[in-house]
């Protein structure tokens, strides 16, 4: 009996099971950080990054996408904070629309360290990790949530605020 009741909970708790986009040979202790202050150590290294959009820049061949890099969640989306160890260039083959890909979005990269590129920023020259994309994940854009409080129409409305007959709240 109780082989036949783990027969059906099997597909009961393998169905909740969610895995994180990716590969899972990614090199999750290799960051971008790390890359940009050894990038020759760090070429050919599978890995996951993420961040926001800063431009897309659509070639013959290819797309390449300039990305702020952003500490990932444990599903691999990037989390919206202020914490960043750079920007990085993502290489991906064919054609990415500029309106979907647009500034701001969420995406995560998976893929190889190519090497490096020497750019600006604004005037300032900067270092930028080039990754080979193997896949990739554009996150939906999250809404903000209106909470609006509703006060309980009954606070203040207790008998011992009444007075007598009823006794006082300490009693």
């Amino acid at each position: 009996m109780k082989y036949l009741l783990a027969i059906f909970m099997l597909p009961l708790l393998t169905a909740c099971a969610t895995q994180p986009p990716g590969p899972s040979t990614a090199n999750v202790s290799l960051t971008l950080k790390a890359a940009r202050e050894a990038p020759d150590t760090a070429i050919g290294k599978r890995i996951r990054w993420g961040g926001s959009i800063v431009s897309v820049v659509n070639q013959p061949q290819q797309t390449r996408l300039e990305i702020v890099s952003r500490p990932l969640r444990a599903n691999g989306r990037p989390r919206e904070n202020d914490d960043t160890n750079g920007r990085f260039f993502a290489i991906v083959e064919g054609f990415l629309d500029p309106m979907v890909y647009a500034k701001g979005r969420q995406i995560t990269v998976n893929g190889v360290v190519q090497g490096v590129e020497r750019g600006k920023i604004g005037e300032y020259p900067y270092q930028f990790i080039v990754v080979k994309a193997t896949s990739h994940t554009l996150w939906k854009q999250q809404k903000p949530v209106n909470v609006r409080y509703v006060p309980d129409p009954l606070y203040g409305w207790h008998p011992a605020r009444w007075g007598y007959p009823y006794p006082p709240y300490w009693w």
